[in-house]
């Protein structure tokens, strides 16, 4: 029945991608977004674009995206229970081995934290006001690179060929396809975010008519855009200076150590724009100005474009690890705890529309809800750190699920903001129940990581490898599977709400 509906929502996802391309000879559709200019081409301007046999509009680009990082998230909510399993005692006796569950591991990671969080902020960033009227072949070829990339890093999971590197942030597989698969995916986003909607101006924004999307979450956006490119080019630049005649492990950590840790300056930005597209939703009210929520990220931004002074000496010396640690242990909290202080104060102020009796019929304000607590969440076991276990990994599923569930309410919103019918109020109860859901499945999911991890319980082990040995950590490794579970069944339902949207059905 699951394979059914994955098959459903596969077919209807990339079919609503191809129904953003309309063919030159249709006449255009009435506008349904924020912006006419931004969104809908004329006939006039339709027929200057002589040798053109497809027309694709920015917000068009944007949805593409949107549905693409949707689609990667499922595929590794479906591969994350064989990962639960193979931690499972005596169930992870049944899997196929420790190296095969480790490559589905690896091909997990990269879905859920590569190609469904840059796909999902590239069709944010897409949304921002610019100067085009339609979509250029670079974007139209930087969309193609990213598809045929995450084909590629899926199909090579399954490939006998090379070993599984758990490195971290971004894990690997020592093998051509996946890296090369990798390396599309990467230049697409450059190809993406090298663009004029990284440039600041607050009239260029006043003078568009916005209904849905505030212009306060612009600096954010494009923050998160200029960093994700500071972080790319930080991949690049380990890669030159990484010696090869390391071992294949020590190599890759290396390697990809400076750009995992700036990506994560790119993920809570993108999570915080969100915060601010939930709340504005909400109250019809920006949670910041325009001009503090700019100053707040040229200060969030700024030390990162110092990050290249960290391999003056290489990458296999103490200041390259510990300055890009420190850059994330002190780097990242200080703005993001200012904004959640104003978030919570500006929503105990505009208390009437935050009443806990909505909470599970607004899925902004759950959005908002636990999305911040799991940031919060995240701050705390991350200063809990104490040796290589599983609190570490604790640590990241509460901040990489605090962005995760940004993302799905900001999903709902989008939804509406593509032009699709507001949803009724059973179905925005059914997407606050959706959100409670995933979110109380990830709580719990963290829990066992760090209960389990308080008492030993080593990372990057499975099956066999796993020493356990106290009852704590079986209680540990229970919570892990139940809110594990739980997670999932709330990746479903978010799955079906948005497959309800594309399908137009209530």
């Amino acid at each position: 029945m699951l394979s059914s509906f994955l098959r459903v929502f596969t077919l209807k996802t990339f079919c609503s991608i191809l129904g953003t391309i309309n063919f030159i000879d249709q006449s255009p559709t009435e506008p349904q977004t924020l912006d006419d200019t931004h969104s809908i081409l004329t006939d006039k301007q339709l027929n200057n674009q002589t040798g053109s046999l497809l027309r694709m509009v920015p917000m068009q680009l944007s949805k593409a995206w949107i549905l693409f990082s949707i689609f990667a998230l499922i595929l590794a909510g479906f591969l994350s229970l064989f990962i639960m399993l193979g931690r499972t005692p005596y169930i992870n006796e049944w899997m196929f081995g420790t190296e095969w569950m480790r490559r589905i591991l690896v091909v997990h990671v990269n879905l859920a934290l590569t190609v469904s969080f840059y796909a999902f902020i590239t069709g944010l960033f897409l949304v921002i006001p610019s100067s085009q009227t339609h979509v250029n072949k670079r974007q139209l070829i930087s969309f193609g690179l990213a598809l045929a990339g995450t084909l590629v890093i899926t199909i090579s999971g399954f490939i006998p060929i090379g070993e599984p590197i758990l490195s971290n942030y971004v894990p690997v597989i020592n093998q051509p396809f996946f890296i090369g698969g990798l390396c599309l995916f990467a230049i697409s986003l450059i190809f993406t975010f090298f663009d004029e909607r990284l440039l600041p101006g607050i009239n260029k924004y006043q003078q568009k008519s916005f209904s849905h999307y505030p212009i306060s979450i612009i600096p954010i956006l494009q923050s998160a855009g200029i960093i994700l490119i500071i972080g790319l080019l930080n991949f690049l630049h380990a890669f030159v200076v990484t010696p090869l005649e390391l071992s294949q492990n020590v190599y890759f950590e290396l390697m990809l150590w400076g750009g995992g840790h700036v990506l994560q300056f790119t993920n809570m930005a993108a999570a915080t724009a969100i915060w601010g597209l939930l709340f504005y939703t909400t109250t019809q009210k920006h949670f910041v100005r325009y001009r503090t929520s700019f100053l707040l990220f040229v200060l969030y931004t700024l030390p990162l474009c110092f990050t290249p002074f960290l391999f003056i000496e290489g990458t296999t010396v103490p200041l390259y690890i510990t300055g890009f640690t420190y850059y994330m242990q002190w780097g990242i909290f200080p703005v993001i705890t200012v904004v959640i202080v104003i978030v919570i104060t500006k929503m105990i102020k505009n208390r009437n529309y935050f009443k806990l009796s909505t909470l599970l019929s607004n899925p902004a304000y759950a959005g908002l809800v636990w999305s911040i607590f799991l940031t919060i969440s995240g701050f705390m076991l991350g200063a809990m750190i104490r040796g290589s276990n599983t609190m570490i990994p604790a640590h990241y599923h509460a901040t990489l699920g605090a962005v995760t569930i940004a993302f799905m309410a900001g999903a709902y919103k989008l939804m509406m903001f593509y032009g699709y019918p507001s949803p009724s109020q059973k179905r925005k109860r059914q997407e606050a129940v959706q959100i409670f859901l995933f979110g109380i499945g990830q709580t719990i999911f963290v829990s066992g990581l760090a209960v389990a991890g308080t008492y030993g319980l080593a990372r990057k082990v499975f099956g066999e490898e796993q020493l356990i040995l106290s009852a704590e950590i079986y209680f540990g490794l229970g919570l892990l599977l139940i809110g594990g579970l739980t997670a999932i069944i709330g990746g479903i339902l978010f799955l079906r709400n948005i497959l309800r949207y594309l399908m137009g059905s209530e």
